[in-house]
């Protein structure tokens, strides 16, 4: 079976991308753990647009009685639309399971924190206080739908071993969920009405 020339192209681009960023030199600031650089194959996924909020960790906290993080009585850390700190990664893979969801990969992670162009940040190869909260530059965490983007907005991450993940505190983090193949995608919306 041959590939058409739409496939064709696509696997050529994804491969393009691949060597983009296997040719990046690598960056001072990576995490001791966070090489070589290797090639993943992922199966599509789905990713949170936003940070959960919390609001959402609120109620999965009533529904179970599962403990509160550290700072969640903190004022300037817990108004309903910020994303939830202070989790470890037990917390966050239990909200996502609670949500029917899981913690993605540290591939899909890279995968979505890179964008579709394998830059080194989601919004390109620059950084400045209008495209990252970082260095201070807000008193706080950030509504987590303050930036449109959504997704393409890096949070923290918790790679495949969050029981050991030697970061500390969460700052904000995701679920993930495997997309649904392309046919059960073409039923479901040939179901949906207006």
């Amino acid at each position: 079976m041959e590939l058409d020339k739409t496939e064709l192209a696509k696997s050529d681009r994804r491969l393009s991308m691949y060597v983009k960023r296997m040719n990046r030199p690598w960056s001072a600031e990576a995490f001791h753990d966070e090489g070589p650089a290797h090639m993943a194959f992922l199966d599509s996924y789905l990713i949170d647009t936003y940070e959960v909020a919390n609001k959402d960790y609120g109620e999965f906290i009533r529904t179970i009685g599962h403990p509160a993080p550290a700072s969640w009585d903190d004022p300037r850390l817990n108004t309903p639309r910020q994303p939830v700190v202070g989790v470890n990664g037990i917390d966050a893979k239990s909200y996502c399971e609670f949500r029917g969801k899981c913690l993605p990969t540290e591939a899909e992670w890279e995968m979505a924190a890179h964008g579709p162009n394998g830059n080194l940040y989601p919004w390109g190869n620059d950084v400045d206080s209008d495209t990252a909260n970082y260095d201070r530059h807000h008193e706080a965490t950030l509504p987590v739908d303050s930036h449109p983007e959504g997704a393409i907005r890096s949070t923290h991450r918790f790679w495949n071993h969050p029981l050991n993940n030697s970061y500390g505190v969460g700052l904000g983090f995701r679920c993930a969920k495997n997309a649904p193949s392309d046919w059960e995608q073409r039923i479901r919306d040939s179901n949906i009405t207006a």
